[in-house]
């Protein structure tokens, strides 16, 4: 796909995203995806235990106990979001792996442009 682009490109403009590209600083891509991998980890630990605590507290049975924890995980992203904390967690977990024109989106909507 790159190569297209290239293609459509004058002579001056291709050497330009060479020197570009070549410019460009090495992403850390093995060190984000683990940070998505553990954020993102997290958060379904948190959802389980959610749904645990209404399994064994609440009498639920484990399908019945969904609904309430989805309502609580939306619960607990407002109090985030209203505390400013939750676009911090975002850029914590964020998989910072994109290239230009593609998209990497991680949990809850946590998206990379």
């Amino acid at each position: 796909m790159a190569n297209n682009k290239l293609k459509k490109l004058t002579p001056v403009q291709q050497e330009y995203q060479r020197m570009a590209l070549a410019k460009q600083p090495k992403r850390k891509t093995l060190r984000n995806v683990l940070r998505a991998f553990l954020t993102g980890g997290l958060i379904c630990v948190l959802g389980q235990a959610i749904t645990n605590a209404f399994v064994h507290w609440g009498g639920m049975d484990k399908v019945k106990a969904g609904n309430p924890t989805v309502a609580v995980l939306i619960l607990i992203s407002v109090i985030l979001t209203s505390l400013g904390l939750y676009d911090k967690i975002g850029a914590m977990g964020r998989g910072r792996i994109c290239r230009s024109g593609h998209r990497f989106c991680q949990f809850n909507g946590f998206c990379c442009h």
